[in-house]
């Protein structure tokens, strides 16, 4: 397994769980975004064929129920603007109205470079002629039928296309900046946790040298980290007196320890060199000295 420091450790999941979070939310947030506005064009559109099913009619009624084809010709030009072009059939089913010829071909040639740039500027893909027919009523007679014909499934405007493609970039936009902000927040987070168990690690790698003297500083507001470092510190305050007592505890076993030796070498020296007699009590004198050093050593 791939060690890391703490400090990477918690950046890496932070970032990680930011990423996951922002992700999902923007996801979600482009899929209502595109539900909505989809909803929102088909209820625009539905509601523009019925403003010009609304408009054929009185153009009906003012001509005396009959069909003025410049009225027609003015109206297509209005309805194209919109990328829809229309056909107007009598009661009877015969054509009375429609663009033929150049007038068609333009038409068509229209909605086809609008659904290219559609289909440029944002996902919807306008790849079919639809067509939608309505009744021509009035008084509750039927007098004809009008069809509307346009690229769809909607009848998506240029200005729609930059909508939605202009919502996408903001989305995106917001959501880099979201996680620009999420990098800085981890750096910084992991910063604050990491950096005071690195001096804990370093400190503990110094008791086990014996460095005793150095303590850890309180820089942090985390109450289990602060805790820690106040047990280590305490730690290190009775390993540096239990130090201290072993070293005064050295010392004085080693007086205790030289003057029987010392008292004893030179009886042995003495006696050795002749100067001294072996007599029982000096014999005794140095049996009373490995004795007491006996007892010294048992005692300790």
């Amino acid at each position: 397994m791939r060690k890391r420091t703490i400090k990477t450790q918690l950046a890496v999941s932070f970032l990680a769980i930011a990423t996951l979070i922002i992700g999902s939310i923007s996801l979600v947030a482009l899929s209502l975004t595109n539900n909505h506005f989809s909803k929102y064009v088909e209820e625009r559109q539905e509601d523009l064929l019925n403003q010009y099913v609304y408009t054929i009619d009185l153009l009906w009624l003012n001509s005396g129920e009959t069909w003025n084809s410049e009225e027609l010709a003015a109206l297509s030009e209005k309805v194209l603007e919109n990328n829809i072009y229309f056909s107007i059939e009598d009661e009877q089913g015969n054509m009375v109205w429609e663009l033929t010829g150049k007038d068609l071909k333009s038409a068509q040639e229209k909605l086809k470079k609008n659904a290219l740039k559609v289909s440029e500027k944002n996902s919807v893909k306008l790849d079919e002629t639809i067509e939608v027919k309505k009744k021509l009523i009035n008084d509750g007679n039927e007098f004809g039928k009008v069809t509307f014909y346009y690229f769809g499934p909607f009848a998506y405007t240029e200005h729609d296309a930059l909508f939605i493609s202009s919502m996408k970039q903001s989305l995106m936009y917001v959501a880099i900046a979201a996680l620009l902000v999420s990098f800085i927040l981890a750096s910084w987070i992991s910063a604050r946790l990491g950096l005071p168990l690195k001096h804990v690690s370093d400190f503990t790698h110094k008791l086990t040298r014996g460095e005793y003297a150095d303590k850890i500083p309180q820089e942090t507001s985390i109450i289990e980290i602060n805790s820690l470092i106040d047990s280590l510190n305490d730690l290190s305050n009775q390993l540096e007196k239990q130090h201290g007592l072993r070293k005064r505890l050295t010392t004085d076993i080693s007086h205790e320890l030289r003057t029987p030796l010392a008292t004893l070498k030179g009886n042995v020296e003495g006696m050795i060199d002749g100067v001294w007699k072996i007599t029982p009590e000096r014999l005794q004198s140095c049996y009373d000295e490995i004795d007491r050093l006996t007892r010294l050593i048992g005692n300790i």
